[in-house]
């Protein structure tokens, strides 16, 4: 007999068992337990704003969302709606004594690999690239590449 959970399939789910779905983030969820360790390992278990070295107890995941902004598109890239704090500065994050734009700049400066990792973790897949409808590609790297260097005819 499967303990609870293991072995079983939802009954809203086709998924074999295990497997992660990619997560959406409706306003004011938090994300799944297991994401959020993930997510704190892969930050070395630091504070992104005081840049403290803490248990995973005492980091929390912190959603970004500015006075009137709408929720973020789940089927985006969710890593630039999160910051990893400290209970503290969790706190004065909430106490507005750091803005959004000053959250959003600590995710700017968020080092490529932890981005990548993250967006591993939340199964975020950018969308493949489709070029514009009706338009000769070659016809166009032609004339910019004439009009910026001077190459072609």
């Amino acid at each position: 007999m499967a303990k609870d959970g293991e072995g079983e399939r939802s009954p809203a789910s086709d998924q074999p068992p295990g497997r992660d779905l990619p997560v959406t983030l409706p306003r004011n969820t938090a994300l799944p337990p297991i994401k959020e360790k993930r997510i704190k390992l892969a930050l070395g278990c630091r504070c992104e704003l005081c840049n403290g070295v803490f248990s995973l107890q005492e980091l929390e995941i912190h959603h970004i969302r500015g006075e009137g902004d709408p929720a973020p598109d789940p089927s985006g890239d969710l890593q630039r709606h999160i910051l990893v704090l400290c209970t503290r500065c969790h706190r004065d994050i909430h106490g507005h004594v750091v803005t959004v734009a000053e959250q959003r700049e600590i995710l700017r400066s968020r080092p490529g690999h932890i981005r990548r990792a993250i967006r591993e973790i939340l199964h975020y897949r950018p969308a493949p690239y489709v070029p514009p409808a009706g338009e000769d590609l070659s016809e166009r790297f032609e004339s910019v590449s004439h009009d910026h260097w001077g190459w072609g005819t």
